[in-house]
């Protein structure tokens, strides 16, 4: 995406968000933090801070032309920006402490390696319970772990939960080789590789 571009979007989600803000009330971060999370791939905290700012000139132009117009009740305003400066400051405080990374561990069971599939579930907890040790402490103190135990096609599997999930960077662990061979290309592994729709790391085990 160039930057001309990128602007261009930018300032028109500004403008709908500051059209919805004024003429609802609600703000313009309804749809400010969903686009820049969804759309522009910003972390949420950003998102929160860029909004809060954004709304302070969409609600002061809305706000002067409501009472411009004798549509604003002045009293109860004011009462109100009393009691929610509060809950602001909490919700604030809250979300400086919440963190924005997570670590998606995923293990995907061949369907064809299922030996007795009436075990399926006792395999699927084991592999829950071996996954929950994959993540070392150390890194449960600035990221969120999650666990998932698919079953199907490696390749599928994993495309899918990228995509679902929109994850960042994948971390692939592969068999050891010392090189890219014949093999290799068409391996579960390189067609993950190929089809990612997102960096990859391999790790050789």
């Amino acid at each position: 995406m160039s930057v001309l571009s990128f602007t261009v979007e930018v300032l028109g989600t500004s403008i709908l968000a500051g059209l919805l803000g004024a003429l609802t009330g609600l703000g313009g971060g309804v749809v400010i933090v969903p686009v820049q999370c969804l759309l522009f791939k910003a972390d949420l905290h950003y998102a929160i801070g860029a909004s809060l700012v954004s709304v302070i000139a969409t609600s002061s132009g809305a706000a002067a032309a409501y009472v411009r117009e004798v549509y604003s009740n002045i009293r109860i305003g004011m009462f109100l920006g009393v009691a929610t400066t509060p809950g602001a400051l909490l919700g604030a405080y809250l979300t400086a402490k919440v963190s924005g990374n997570w670590i998606d561990v995923l293990n995907v069971i061949q369907e064809d390696a299922i030996e007795h599939p009436d075990r399926l579930s006792e395999l699927q907890t084991r592999f829950y319970g071996a996954l929950d040790e994959v993540v070392p402490q150390q890194a449960r103190e600035f990221c969120d772990p999650r666990t998932y135990v698919a079953v199907g096609s490696a390749h599928d599997q994993i495309i899918e939960h990228i995509r679902e999930r929109s994850i960042d960077l994948l971390v692939l662990g592969i068999r050891r080789t010392s090189h890219i061979s014949m093999e290799m290309r068409t391996s579960g592994a390189f067609r993950i590789i190929v089809d990612a729709p997102c960096p990859v790391l391999t790790l050789r085990s």
